[in-house]
């Protein structure tokens, strides 16, 4: 019997290995997967991971209800190549099709493609960069949609870059690196627009935080308060004030809403 704790991303390769247009099944009585329901389910999240297969690939939705979904599309189930649009890491999709679980994963054989809004439209915050800005590029390539400016803190006066959106609003702003000043730093996100891969937004909660991250790590600041609970590289600023760093994550309301998203240079 299949190992029930196989992890995503194995599955997802083991499962393009065998992805053909053809829809070949399996005839091996040992597969965990059930069979297909005949009655269709629709999806709807932002696709976090994109493997390629042979006749079209495998994208891991997060929902914001049902957890992650490992959708594959191929070209003969969804009607065609006209029809097998592609989708990128980021882009919010909208997939029909028949649902099964296979291991411990949702799987999804897709038979319809109803959306697929870019990611460019998404203001999509990534691991390492936002708005096609990333850490560690000169600061000299991304001068067309940002802005030096200065901004002022309980910790001095800082040299900052303002970045806008598509829509030319300011979106958040970027440090230059402090040991190299022509590469970009820290990245802070403030647009209520942006979104992780996850789906997290400026205006989330805290709870919704630890739906997503149940042991994300929580820190204060001691000079201005500022609280942050931390995750795969990116922080987020709960609106509630904190002046020891140590602090007991019970103690943060579960309604502390996200002000800011903060994408780190390496640490």
């Amino acid at each position: 019997m299949m190992n029930h704790t196989i992890k995503l991303p194995v599955l997802i390769l083991v499962l393009n290995m065998a992805f053909s247009c053809s829809e070949q099944k399996s005839n091996n009585p040992n597969t965990t997967a059930s069979t297909p329901n005949a009655e269709l389910t629709t999806i709807t999240g932002n696709v976090s991971n994109v493997t390629l297969g042979k006749d079209g690939y495998t994208a891991e939705v997060q929902t914001e209800k049902d957890g992650i979904y490992a959708a594959l599309v191929s070209i003969v189930n969804v009607g065609g190549r006209e029809k097998c649009q592609p989708s990128n890491i980021g882009d919010k999709v909208t997939f029909k099709g028949e649902p099964y679980v296979l291991g411990d994963i949702k799987q999804l054989k897709v038979t319809e493609i109803i959306n697929i809004t870019p990611t460019q439209t998404q203001l999509l915050i990534g691991p390492n960069s936002f708005r096609g800005i990333q850490v560690g590029d000169l600061i000299s390539k991304h001068l067309e949609y940002s802005q030096k400016t200065k901004m002022r803190t309980g910790e001095g006066v800082f040299e900052v870059y303002e970045i806008k959106d598509f829509d030319n609003n300011p979106a958040g702003y970027f440090l230059p690196d402090p040991k190299e000043k022509l590469l970009v730093g820290d990245i802070t996100v403030k647009s209520p627009k942006a979104q992780t891969i996850k789906g997290i937004k400026i205006g989330d909660t805290f709870q919704d935080l630890v739906k997503v991250f149940p042991n994300i790590e929580v820190h204060g600041s001691e000079i201005e308060g500022r609280t942050h609970a931390t995750a795969n590289n990116l922080s987020y600023r709960l609106d509630v004030a904190n002046f020891n760093y140590e602090i007991d994550r019970a103690k943060i309301p579960a309604t502390a809403k996200i002000t800011e998203i903060i994408i780190h240079r390496g640490r």
